[in-house]
């Protein structure tokens, strides 16, 4: 299952570990923020999800040392269309499946490292679900105070980013690509508001236009709308490039060539697919007839021209008949009796 365009915009912008440290440093406590060396924040390649929900979920996981120890910096970037309260149950299993990897890689762990598990959600709707284990397990069992020593205890760090303004988006420590993938990752898929903030971001895009891969960013920024926006959408975005950032049309220009590229692949793949599928269908029918003919041959010696053809003519299920019937006829003629 391939990643979706939220997937490829948030890994590119965020894989990056300038964004990375940006972005943890917005969500993680002062308090504990001052005992994290984010010099050592180093990229895990790595994918906990579960196959089943890599759809709507994203995840990029850091090594990072905590109090001169080693820890981890999980994230999980939500793309659904609502919330899913489920989520501290999905974060146990895969901060379990990052302690499983530690140990398998380090047979003489003496502890299992600390893991700081966030989570990165964008849809309109907002976050409504709590961010605590506990908020899963039954209230009537929950509030039993001796009950509480049976069940995990953690919670999760969570960016609402649908709820955040472009002054707190600016205000975090990220690079121009940073800031505007989360501002496209707001509001890109609410096209009015969309387009009438763009104008709004022509710092940011200056600015990235100046560093070393800037057109690449904006490629994937521009990728990102493409894949996303309906047609309409997308024509009225080329015409705001064109008239705010005029500078960038070319790169849009590529992006919609692609797309046209891709259009044609898909059509050719597609065609390719067809054609191997009726390929196989007369091979098959080809191999039923030369079946056919030697089945007759050695039962009743000879195959007329009229029979070839009849056995030309026919379909998948006639073909079938004639199988059938060749075991009791007596003659030719009693395997077509039927046929007219």
């Amino acid at each position: 299952m391939t990643d979706s365009p939220h997937d490829k915009l948030f890994k590119e912008a965020f894989g990056n570990v300038k964004n990375a440290a940006g972005q943890i440093r917005c969500m993680v406590p002062p308090s504990l923020v001052e005992h994290i060396d984010f010099a050592s924040l180093t990229p895990v390649p790595a994918d906990f999800r579960d196959s089943a929900l890599r759809d709507s979920q994203s995840d990029l996981l850091f090594s990072v040392r905590v109090a001169g120890r080693e820890a981890f910096v999980y994230v999980l970037f939500e793309h659904k269309s609502s919330t899913d309260r489920w989520v501290p149950l999905q974060l146990l299993r895969y901060m379990v499946r990052i302690w499983e990897r530690c140990r398998a890689h380090a047979s003489n762990l003496a502890y299992l490292p600390p893991i700081i598990p966030l989570v990165v959600h964008h849809q309109d709707c907002g976050w409504a679900a709590g961010t605590c284990f506990d908020d899963l397990i039954d209230p009537a069992v929950r509030d039993i105070a001796e009950f509480a020593r049976f069940t995990p205890q953690f919670e999760f760090l969570l960016d609402d980013v649908g709820r955040v303004t472009d002054e707190d988006i600016r205000a975090r420590t990220l690079n121009a690509f940073g800031m505007l993938a989360l501002l496209f990752l707001r509001d890109v898929r609410a096209t009015e508001r969309f387009l009438m903030r763009f104008p709004l971001w022509i710092d940011l895009f200056r600015s990235l236009q100046r560093a070393e891969s800037g057109r690449d960013a904006l490629m994937v920024l521009f990728r990102y709308v493409s894949m996303v926006a309906d047609q309409l959408g997308l024509q009225r975005f080329q015409q705001v490039v064109h008239k705010v950032l005029p500078e960038a049309e070319d790169s849009l220009m590529t992006i919609a060539e692609e797309m046209r590229q891709l259009g044609l692949e898909q059509g050719l793949h597609q065609g390719m697919q067809q054609g191997r599928q009726e390929g196989l269908q007369q091979g098959l029918h080809q191999g039923q007839r030369a079946l056919l003919i030697e089945l007759l041959r050695t039962k009743f010696g000879s195959v007329d021209e009229q029979v070839s053809q009849r056995l030309d003519e026919a379909d998948e299920s006639a073909l079938k008949r004639f199988a059938q019937r060749i075991l009791t006829a007596a003659t030719v003629s009693e395997v077509f009796s039927s046929e007219g």
